[in-house]
Formats: C-alpha cells, structure tokens, sequence
C-alpha cells in the first residue's frame, strides 16, 4: 500500500478509495509518485499521480453540488464524459484526455494529462501573456474540433436534449432578459451538433508551439456551434484590459476559426450571446468566476452590459468596452 509519506500535503481522502483505484490499475507505488487532490469542481473530485515520466488525474464523480447541496446528480453520468473522451481521442488524439481506465462501479475515470505544462489559458490571461498568435491558435482547434464531429451521432440516449436545455437555462436563461430569451427560443430552431460547451480558459491548455489542448468534458452534447464560439468570446473579453486588447484578442480568435470552418458566424446572435455569458459569469452569486477586478468594477461592467442588450442597436465598439476592463 501507499505509504502517507507519499501522498501530497494536501491530500485528505476520507477512505482508501483514491489510492485503491490507482492500485487496482497496478501501479506500484514507491518514492518515484505523489498523489495530490486537485480542484474539482461542483460534482467532481480531482487527484493527481505525478511521477518523473508522466502525470495522470482520477476523475470522481459525486451524488451533489458542492455549492448546491439539496440537488442531487447522477454520478454515473461519468459514463457520458467517457464516451466523450473516446469519441474524440479516435477523432482528434492529443487534443482531449485519453481514458486509462474507467470504474464504472465507482463513478471514476483514470486520464493522461494533456496539460503537462500546467500553462492553461486561464493563467496567460491572468499574467497578461496571451498573444494574438495564441489566440489565432484557440480559433483554429475549436473549429478543428466541430469540424471534426460534425456528423457524429448525440452523447447521451435522449439525444441530449435535457442537458442542451439545462446548458441554455442555467447560462443564460436565468437571467430573464428577453433579449437573451429571444436567442435561445433562436438557437432552439437552429441545426445542432456535438459540441465541447464548457470552453472556459482553465480547460484550455496551451503547450509548446501554441499547440492547443483540452480538458473537462463532462458537458459535451448535441448543441449549437455558435454557443461554442461565442463562449470562449466572451471569455476573451472579460480577461481584456483595454478595448484595444479585446478587439485584437477577439479578431485573432475568430480569423483562426474561420481559417478552418467557412461559416456565418451571425454576428446578431453572437453579439447577445457574447453578453449573456458575459453577465453569467459577472453576475451569478452561485457560481463565482474570479476575474482580477473589484467589485465596484464588477458592477459597472454589469450595468454596462445589462444597458446594451436592453439597446435595439448593439455596436462592436461598445459590446467590447462593456465588456472589458476599462
């Protein structure tokens, strides 16, 4: 067995479950691993196996939402992550996780690493390092990766219909805005396909050569590519400090997009969808998104946004100041 020496510090498992999985797929344990717990979300707990050679992460899934705990979940809807990860390894190999090992009987998944350098999006934003070649680069993969199930069939048995209806809810639709009601009663009528839903920049890893990955697939479904789009947008905004940067930020992204994919991006939808998530991630108490601003910022940037879509007119010029820092 393990030895508690060789666990991360912060490593607290409330049984033997976490090191019994990793055994069970035989590894033998010594002073060359270390298993860590990791963030993992509202229904997933995270480990890590770090070694010299390579890192690997167990993925459990729970019964509840850590910030929500009278709503229950199924956890063995791990199931439908997994028959994502290998939906995409066979389309795509490298760019999403490959599944080890699956347990079904204990809701977890054994996946390599496709960050091994830790440097995720996310962290380039925060320390202000994103170039437009990295953005150009984000375009290219996800229009790589819906050209690439386009014609895939749907993720779950009901063609994933109450997960699409959930994703435009919970996004969007409680914010009660007709505005952005009016889009998704839109999107509903338009053509769908499988799409990655979730592509927040803490899922998006950017290797060597700008190469770019993906992780956290738990939301893959049969949606709008637009959403998709649209979400990683309004992402690339809210991490802009300035008008300037979002506009060069945003028009690498969507030239490396169209680089790869000949599609009308609709700019009416995508400007409200841009907003709405926006405000998603801006106003929304349960589930808190940190962005390196104050609050009376914060709430300036929410009026703004709440202000443009309310406007008949919606300009590039004052979406992108609304949503930016300045």
């Amino acid at each position: 067995m393990i030895k508690e020496a060789q666990l991360g510090l912060d490593f607290n498992p409330t049984d033997s479950f976490v090191v019994s999985i990793f055994e069970r797929n035989g590894f033998i344990f010594d002073n060359r691993y270390r298993l860590e717990s990791v963030s993992g979300g509202l229904v997933h707990h995270m480990y890590r196996l770090v070694s010299a050679e390579k890192t690997m992460y167990l993925k459990i899934r729970g019964s509840i939402f850590s910030n929500l705990p009278d709503i229950q979940v199924d956890p063995n809807d791990i199931q439908f992550e997994k028959q994502a990860m290998n939906l995409l390894d066979q389309k795509l190999p490298g760019m999403f996780p490959h599944v080890l090992a699956y347990y079904a009987n204990d809701h977890a998944l054994l996946m390599t690493d496709v960050i091994p350098s830790g440097l995720t999006l996310e962290r380039l934003f925060n320390s202000g390092t994103v170039s437009e070649e990295i953005m150009h680069a984000c375009g290219k993969a996800v229009a790589k990766f819906h050209k690439a199930v386009e014609f895939s069939p749907p993720i779950r048995p009901d063609n994933d219909d109450i997960t699409y209806s959930n994703n435009l809810l919970y996004r969007l639709g409680y914010l009660r805005i007709h505005e952005i009601d009016r889009v998704i009663e839109r999107l509903k009528q338009m053509p769908r396909q499988v799409i990655f839903c979730d592509f927040s920049p803490k899922n998006i890893g950017v290797n060597a050569n700008d190469e770019v990955t993906f992780c956290d697939l738990e939301l893959v479904h049969f949606g709008n590519t637009i959403f998709d789009i649209n979400f990683l947008a309004s992402h690339i905004l809210l991490h802009s400090k300035s008008v300037e940067e979002g506009s060069r930020r945003l028009t690498s992204f969507l030239a490396g997009y169209l680089s790869e994919v000949n599609t009308d991006l609709n700019e009416e939808l995508s400007k409200v969808l841009i907003l709405g998530i926006g405000l998603f991630r801006l106003d929304n108490p349960i589930i808190p998104y940190f962005l390196p601003i104050n609050e009376k910022v914060k709430e300036k940037r929410i009026l703004k946004i709440r202000e443009i879509l309310s406007n008949d007119v919606k300009p590039w010029s004052q979406i992108i100041e609304g949503m930016t820092y300045a």
